[in-house]
């Protein structure tokens, strides 16, 4: 028998260290989590920050920060805003009795929402809908399965800039089995973590999710593990914002299109923000130019746009890549 092919080599190597991998960007990140600003930059002294929104400390207000949204990997912090997604997915069909392997497309597009109730509390929500290429009896089109959420920031520090945040996500049966797009209650309860070290974004994030009843082909409730952690650097502004993330899924009970139940993913990508561009715009004003009121702000100030790619590195039974892009307005 001839030696592996590469694929499954590069495969073996990947189930081998990225839980490593994972094991250590975590430490790293509890690392961060612990470690003050000033202790970062060597105990440099610096100039005091005039008091503004955020934590009090000391009879003053430490500076708020934010972070930036990412393809899947949760941020820690609440949110205000729309978007519209889009995603298209491709997957290979196993070859049956009498029918050869061929590939299914799924467009989805997508409508969600998130609103920051105060700065420790979001609820969101979204509504797919799914449409197969081609369609079959197992998959058609129509509305997906409603999924909402609730974000609570339990813990944030503005000197440390980091935070974690924790809450729970649930299905709701909008789609249909029999058309392949859902059907199913489920809920899936998480927790985040985020740093921000000057111009690098970490965020990690770990969640289980748990159907609430039997599939119509009684294949049983499924149970998934899922963990993703994300890494990015901002330029100009934070306009241009890239990314890498590391997404993985391990299937426990269920029905299951993972090879050996377990898949890692791997998510490059880019996040475009119409709010840095103002940013710089305002820096760039000649000396003594007075500054825009709030209310005097570009409306296009909240735009943003996300777009990325997610490429299977560990062997995939039907899952083959997928291109997702999210057109955004924050307010």
């Amino acid at each position: 028998m001839g030696p592996p092919e590469p694929h499954r080599r590069l495969s073996s190597l990947l189930i081998c260290w990225a839980p490593r991998v994972l094991r250590l960007m975590c430490c790293l990140l509890g690392l961060w989590l612990g470690a003050p600003a000033a202790a970062q930059e060597g105990n440099q002294p610096t100039t005091p920050v005039p008091p503004t929104v955020g934590t009090e400390k000391g009879g003053q207000k430490a500076p708020d920060f934010e972070m930036i949204d990412v393809l899947v990997t949760r941020t820690p912090l609440p949110g205000s805003g729309v978007n519209a997604g889009y995603r298209f997915e491709r997957s290979a069909e196993e070859p049956t009795e009498g029918k050869s392997a061929g590939h299914t497309d799924l467009h989805q597009p997508s409508v969600s929402m998130s609103l920051a109730v105060t700065d420790w509390l979001e609820f969101a929500a979204k509504l797919p809908y799914d449409s197969f290429r081609p369609e079959s009896e197992d998959n058609g089109k129509g509305l997906a399965d409603l999924t909402a959420r609730v974000l609570v920031t339990l813990w944030q520090s503005p000197d440390r800039q980091a935070a974690v945040g924790g809450g729970v996500g649930a299905a709701f049966p909008t789609g249909a089995q029999s058309k392949g797009t859902g059907g199913e209650w489920a809920l899936n309860p998480f927790l985040a973590a985020g740093k921000v070290l000057g111009r690098v974004q970490l965020l990690a994030d770990v969640g289980y999710t748990a159907e609430l009843q039997k599939t119509a082909e009684g294949s049983g409730q499924q149970r998934r593990l899922l963990y993703n952690t994300a890494i990015g650097y901002s330029f100009l502004e934070e306009i241009v914002f890239p990314f890498l993330e590391l997404n993985g899924a391990y299937t426990f009970t269920g029905a299951s299109n993972l090879h050996h139940r377990g898949q890692l993913v791997l998510t490059p990508g880019v996040h475009f923000s119409a709010a840095g561009y103002s940013q710089l715009v305002a820096k760039r004003q000649p000396l003594g130019t007075a500054k825009l009121a709030p209310s005097a702000e570009p409306w296009w100030k909240g735009l943003s746009l996300l777009i990325g790619v997610q490429l299977p590195v560990t062997a995939s039974r039907t899952f083959e890549w997928a291109v997702e892009t999210v057109l955004g307005f924050d307010f």
